[in-house]
């Protein structure tokens, strides 16, 4: 698949043939924008549910200065014109949940994890949940905390951040700098260094990584060895 953090092609054009929409890192191979978003740009493929209640915003301190429970920055720039993603203070219901969802994530390695910072304010702010939609499960992975391990992932997912309130909501939540870490795999390499493991796929790992229970290659060659290494 193209850029879905595995270097699928011998010569990994897979992975180096970016669009606007995607950004070359330090290895020189392409990971998804919307995988370090700051939502400075646009919403990063971050959408709301069609069936909920209330809307995320993408919205500044500037914009939502009218509402005393809203942050009057953002996190990346701590500025009043910089951006966020933001539900209202001020519904039409007296209860509902704001779904914001990502786009689906084609599998990850055994590292990921999501990163992000969130702001809750209010007499009766309500919750606020992230949770993992694999398209067969959901998952509740978080709740009121800024980073969460996704770990290895074979199928597609989604990411959800949910805001649900009951009763006289009074509040405001918002989230921003959301990043995906260490979610893409290892390169083929031709050889690896002495404290290295080179897998199955030619990848190479820590051998500390070895027989952890974890795919950490991607082909999970550094599991199925451990009967021959033990």
């Amino acid at each position: 698949s193209l850029c879905d953090f595995r270097p699928d092609c011998g010569d990994r054009s897979d992975e180096t043939d970016c669009s606007k929409s995607y950004f070359i890192n330090d290895m020189h191979f392409c990971i998804p924008a919307d995988t370090i978003c700051n939502f400075e740009r646009d919403n990063c493929r971050w959408n709301n549910a069609p069936s909920a209640a209330m809307n995320w915003t993408r919205s500044t301190g500037a914009d939502t200065q009218a509402d005393p429970n809203s942050p009057s920055t953002d996190h990346t720039q701590q500025s009043s014109f910089g951006y966020f993603m933001y539900v209202d203070s001020t519904p039409a219901a007296s209860s509902g949940v704001a779904e914001l969802r990502s786009r689906t994530f084609n599998g990850a390695a055994a590292a990921c994890r999501v990163e992000f910072a969130f702001y809750m304010y209010g007499s009766n702010a309500g919750t606020l949940e992230l949770l993992m939609d694999t398209g067969i499960e959901t998952f509740n992975t978080w709740q009121t905390i800024g980073g969460v391990s996704i770990g290895r992932r074979r199928q597609g997912f989604q990411l959800m951040f949910r805001h649900s309130y009951s009763g006289r909501y009074s509040g405001a939540v918002a989230v921003d700098d959301v990043t995906l870490r260490g979610c893409d795999f290892p390169l083929p390499q031709q050889s690896c260094t002495a404290g290295q493991w080179q897998c199955a796929n030619r990848a190479c790992i820590e051998k500390a990584l070895l027989c952890d229970l974890s795919d950490d290659c991607g082909d999970n060659s550094d599991e199925s060895a451990c009967c021959k290494l033990h």
